[in-house]
């Protein structure tokens, strides 16, 4: 049986991805939307066993020599399959849909959604701008339509019941929306909202999500330095914080999922503002969770090989740690 097991892993590709580092410490998870989105995407895609992901930071501040001489002026996100580079955002959509196993599920076609989702980061970067109350009803329009889609649809996720790209975009935006909106302009997701935060709700539970998330310091410190501002510090020494609970005053509502395309379904019972998380495979012997395969790696590019444009075995792989969940 463990044969079995080694062998099955060894027919699962290896995917990385290459993020942005903290603004902060130069290490952990930073505040990029694009690397989020992807990121969940390919844990996605890790939690079903398709793909082995290697997760890489860099601190772009002080990027690393060997990752300047490997890809020049590009920015993560970088997604390295069998030893080629993509570098562009809609190229990286492309191979993980066409050409990373699985990941063809993960793209559905909705122009609905598309639409309703299109222009609330742009609303919320108004708003930080302006920080005045017509901005203000502006991102509050746009999110009062998402509410509105949700309700109408009735389903854990913007499409339905298992997650889509849809979600790896929308979710992390939301939470920047939350963690900056409230930080800058005082603006905070309305309670009567109830059908996003159900949909918040769920996505804090999901791993895809808590483990590509970065710290609420990293959100704020991200736009900080838009502006041309920078962290005091005490705020630098801060311990890193991650908001994943819901208001006390927000309405949501215990369910269980039963559907195997989602290997992480849970159900959950809420007490007051307390949270408590209860594996559904204790209750659904059908359901079971699983534990993707993750590489976790910082402040450390590939080394690439540069006459045949293959990576080479990475001279740090000693410092890498591979664990069963980020931390």
């Amino acid at each position: 049986m463990s044969n079995d097991r080694e062998n099955d892993a060894s027919d699962v590709p290896e995917i990385e991805l290459i993020i942005k580092a903290s603004t902060i410490d130069g290490r952990r998870k930073g505040a990029c939307l694009f690397c989020q989105e992807y990121f969940m995407d390919l844990y996605l895609l890790a939690e079903l066993k398709t793909i082995s992901l290697k997760v890489t930071t860099v601190d772009m501040l002080k990027p690393p020599p060997d990752f300047r001489s490997n890809f020049e002026a590009a920015q993560p996100p970088i997604l390295v399959d069998n030893g080629m580079a993509i570098l562009e955002n809609e190229k990286i959509e492309r191979h993980i849909m066409k050409n990373v196993p699985g990941g063809h599920n993960l793209f559905v076609q909705d122009k609905e959604v598309a639409l309703k989702i299109e222009n609330i980061y742009s609303k919320f970067k108004l708003m930080l701008t302006k920080r005045d109350e017509s901005s203000k009803n502006v991102l509050l329009s746009n999110l009062k339509k998402i509410d509105e889609h949700l309700g109408s649809k009735g389903t854990r996720f913007l499409t339905g019941d298992t997650m889509c790209c849809f979600d790896c975009e929308l979710m992390p935006r939301l939470q920047h929306i939350r963690i900056a909106g409230k930080y800058f302009s005082d603006f905070e997701i309305p309670m009567n909202l109830k059908n996003l935060w159900q949909y918040m709700f769920n996505m804090y539970q999901l791993d895809a999500f808590v483990q590509s998330s970065p710290a609420d310091q990293d959100i704020i410190n991200h736009y900080k330095l838009q502006q041309g501002a920078k962290m005091k510090k005490h705020e630098e020494l801060e311990t890193p914080t991650y908001t994943t609970t819901i208001p006390a005053g927000a309405e949501i509502h215990a369910r269980a999922f039963k559907n195997e395309k989602d290997p992480i379904s849970l159900i959950y019972k809420r007490k007051t503002t307390e949270i408590k998380k209860i594996p559904l495979s204790s209750i659904l012997d059908a359901v079971t969770r699983t534990t993707p395969r993750v590489l976790v790696k910082q402040n450390t590019g590939p080394k690439m090989d540069q006459q045949n444009s293959k990576f080479c075995e990475d001279p740090m792989k000693d410092l890498s740690t591979t664990l069963n969940r980020l931390e």
